[in-house]
Parts: structure tokens; sequence; C-alpha cells
């Protein structure tokens, strides 16, 4: 069960069915963290698009291994950049995630790159750096 107690793994079958059921994780963690945000929107904490960004900046630093990719993912999704936890991201997938989770996070990468990220990790557009608010969808 991943971090958000959404949505069990499964570790057999074919490349294609184990990068599906990542997937699957990544719309879990993507709906669990929207929820989120609208219940701190509706309580009047902070606006959609800044708890959303918060949610996420609170996961990535918290998160590790699959589930810190997991995030990862889902964040590039809703067009939140990972900001300061991209080279902990990074470190994660080159040491400790199978074949199938770089996949997915080179996928994400190329996403990143494709939205203008450069050197230093700060997007040049389109995509906010986590904790500082997103109403970017793509």
């Amino acid at each position: 069960m991943d971090a958000t107690g959404l949505h069990a793994r499964a570790r057999g079958g074919t490349p294609l069915m184990r990068l599906n059921d990542l997937m699957w994780e990544v719309r879990s963690v993507t709906h669990a963290a929207e929820q989120a945000a609208r219940t701190a929107c509706a309580r009047g904490e902070a606006r959609y698009d800044t708890a959303l960004a918060a949610t996420f900046d609170a996961w990535l630093g918290s998160w590790v291994s699959r589930d810190l990719l997991v995030c990862f993912c889902a964040a590039l999704e809703l067009g939140i950049h990972p900001g300061r936890h991209l080279d902990r991201c990074l470190e994660t997938a080159n040491a400790r995630l199978t074949a199938d989770e770089r996949a997915l996070f080179w996928a994400g990468m190329r996403r990143l790159r494709a939205h203008g990220l450069h050197a230093g990790g700060a997007p040049r557009r389109g995509l906010a750096p986590a904790g500082a608010g997103s109403g970017y969808r793509y």
C-alpha cells in the first residue's frame, strides 16, 4: 500500500501491467492531493493552488522510495514543479527503484524539460515550484 493508503501494489505481470499499476498509483495520489487542497480551501486556510502546492511540498519532503516517485509524478501531472525535492527524487530513482519505476521517473523528467526546466532546477515557465502555488494544468 502506498503512503496515501489508496492503492495496493502489484509486483507481478508484464512490464506494461506494472507501468499501468504505477499510473493508477499516480492517479490515486493526484486525487488525494486535490481532495486535501479542496478541504483546505473550504476551511479558508489557503487558495486552492497554494494548498495543492503545499500538500505536494509536504509529501515530497516526507515520502521515500517508490512513494516519493509516485508523488513526484502526481505533482507533475497537476503542474506542480518538485522544486527543492528534485535532487532527492533523482537520487532515489538512481539508487533504489526498479526499472519500471525508473522509467516512470524519467518520463516525468522529460515532462519537466518539455515545460522549461533549466539548470538549477527552477522552471522558466509553466510549472510552479512546490510550495509556491500553481494554477497550471497540462
